[in-house]
């Protein structure tokens, strides 16, 4: 879990106005003398007050090292890697201060590559690892692009890359820890790139409305442990009105008023929200098939009755094209909750009405802790087999991670998201709440369980509680993929 750093005010403001094959490690790297951390002293001579405790005497003589990334703006969050220069903007400076501490240190630049077409991504890096071609040195791709690679083995075995230290706690040890399969791990996230934090996903509700139907602020329910899928419920009840219009039906121009909106893949956010897996780890970290367990089943089932209830759930449109998109409604104030990612706080800076955010809601209140997530397609850091020196990218990446949590998520988090998102003391603490409890369902990580989420999403927002015929159908299936990657996992 990540505890970012504690750093003042004025040293960021002056910091900002500054400037699959395990393999062998690399023979001229020098390994473990580099790891010596630096006296306290030593550590903050450069200008920006660095303590990263493993750059040691390392000069990578100029080297400049190729990143392939998505487009920086990917879906509205921030994914850039390598700014192109310094404009005034927090968040674009911070980054770009903490790389040239970085590349000062290390010697070395850094060039970014970013693809405008995400898609694409898996199928262009398999072309060039085929034909033998180190054309980039390290790779940021979602999640769900790296695991065709994966069992083809493309990428590198970070627990074998002795600079990149995956137990501390500027890489994610959330995510480490739920997608590691037999205590290895190909991928992993830190700060370094933000698309993890952007994509976090939560439930957005509009004050004015809640004050408008007599409804007191969820808030305190989350603190009480007592915001639960039932209350939710409740407040979904209250909020649904058809306002003159003859029924619920999706319409844009219509005046009907919902309980929530979002589009399709918030049922899987509710799923993790009840604390119930497609896919868990068993003691030897091994993936073990649950949906067939009674938790599992029951909360599919108190799902379905949920969206089965006209009024309280809008199916709407993800495309931001179409005036049926989903953020549209929540706009307009026609829809109490919305069902979104964080980077959503910044896209409603406009609203005139106020806003806030609470996690998903708990099965029950014996339910010990709320679960939040991320997007699937949450962007990973990986090293390409072809790269010969992984060493050397491995250092530099965990450096940029490390001065990510020094540096960049304190004015992430304090600036970008509570000062110009959020708009309340409440919600900033709801969304420290939903940093500390986010997981990853490992089945959807690696998606074997693609085309059971798919159907299983379908008949819940249909209302349709029977789910165990269609867990049947696909467990087979899912536990040959399972099998696939143990296999390249021995």
């Amino acid at each position: 879990m990540f505890r970012p750093r504690q750093l003042t005010a004025s040293l960021l403001l002056l910091s900002m106005l500054s400037v699959i094959s395990c393999g062998d490690a690399d023979a001229d790297l020098p390994t473990e003398t580099n790891t010596t951390a630096e006296s306290d002293a030593d550590s903050t001579t450069d200008q920006y007050g660095s303590g990263y405790p493993y750059y040691g005497d390392n000069d990578f003589g100029g080297k400049t090292f190729t990143i392939y990334n998505v487009k920086k703006d990917l879906w509205d969050m921030i994914c850039v890697i390598q700014p192109d220069e310094l404009n005034g903007e927090i968040i674009n400076d911070t980054i770009y201060n903490r790389n040239e501490l970085v590349k000062q240190e290390l010697n070395c630049e850094i060039e970014e590559v970013n693809e405008e077409t995400e898609g694409n991504m898996a199928a262009n890096l398999q072309t060039y690892i085929l034909a033998g071609d180190a054309v980039y040195d390290a790779v940021y791709m979602p999640m769900y692009q790296v695991i065709g690679g994966l069992t083809e083995g493309y990428y590198t075995c970070l627990n074998d890359v002795s600079t990149i230290h995956l137990d501390e706690d500027w890489w994610d040890q959330i995510l480490l820890d739920s997608t590691s399969i037999r205590n290895k791990n190909y991928f992993a996230t830190s700060a370094a790139h933000l698309m993890g934090y952007d994509g976090l996903w939560c439930l957005f509700f509009n004050e004015n409305m809640m004050d408008e139907l007599g409804l007191e602020y969820p808030y305190q329910l989350v603190r009480d442990g007592k915001w639960t899928l039932d209350k939710f419920s409740e407040y979904c009840k209250a909020a649904a009105n058809l306002n003159g219009d003859d029924s619920f039906v999706k319409d844009a121009n219509g005046k009907a008023v919902f309980g929530c909106t979002s589009f399709h893949n918030v049922v899987m956010k509710f799923i993790y929200g009840l604390n119930v897996d497609f896919v868990s780890k068993d003691a030897n970290d091994e993936p073990v098939f649950k949906c067939e367990d009674e938790n599992f089943i029951n909360a599919c089932q108190k799902l379905a009755e949920y969206f089965g209830k006209s009024g309280e759930f809008l199916n709407a449109d993800s495309d931001t094209a179409l005036d049926t998109y989903y953020q549209n409604f929540f706009e307009n104030q026609r829809t109490l909750f919305l069902g979104a990612e964080l980077k959503t706080a910044q896209l409603l800076r406009s609203m005139e009405q106020s806003f806030g955010i609470v996690p998903f809601p708990k099965l029950n209140e014996e339910q010990e802790n709320y679960r939040s997530t991320a997007v699937h397609q949450c962007c990973v850091f990986t090293i390409p087999v072809t790269n010969t020196e992984p060493e050397k990218v491995g250092l530099l990446f965990d450096a940029l991670s490390y001065e990510s949590e020094s540096q960049v998520i304190e004015p992430y988090f304090e600036v970008l998201v509570e000062q110009k998102g959020l708009r309340n003391e409440n919600s900033i603490e709801m969304l420290n709440l939903i940093k500390e409890t986010r997981s990853f369902d490992i089945g959807v990580s690696y998606q074997w369980v693609v085309d059971l989420e798919t159907e299983l999403r379908g008949v819940l927002l249909a209302g349709n509680p029977d789910v165990t015929a269609i867990i049947a159908k696909h467990k087979n299936t899912v536990q040959d993929k399972i099998d696939q990657t143990l296999e390249m996992m021995q």
